[in-house]
C-alpha cells in the first residue's frame, strides 16, 4: 500500500513472527526501508535468506535473539 512506499524504519521486536516476516517484508516493503529491527522474532536463516534478498540497502538491521546458524 502507500503508507508501505513512505516506510523508513520498521521495529517489530520480540513479537515472534518467524520467518513469515521477511516473507511479508520482501513482498510489501519498499526501498526505502533503512532501519530493521528484528530482534526476537524467531527467524531462522531461511528467513534471514529472504531479507537478504530485500528490495532496500539497510543502514541497520538487528537479528538478535533468532535461531540463526553462524555467519
Amino acid at each position: 500500500g502507500p503508507y508501505f512506499a513512505r516506510l523508513h524504519a520498521l521495529d517489530l521486536s520480540d513479537r515472534r513472527l518467524g520467518d513469515d516476516v521477511a516473507r511479508v517484508l520482501g513482498r510489501r516493503t519498499s526501498a526505502a526501508l533503512r532501519v530493521l529491527r528484528l530482534s526476537g522474532c524467531g527467524l531462522t536463516d531461511a528467513g534471514a535468506a529472504l531479507l537478504a534478498r530485500g528490495p532496500w540497502e539497510l543502514t541497520e538491521l538487528d537479528v538478535r535473539h533468532n535461531e540463526l546458524g553462524p555467519a
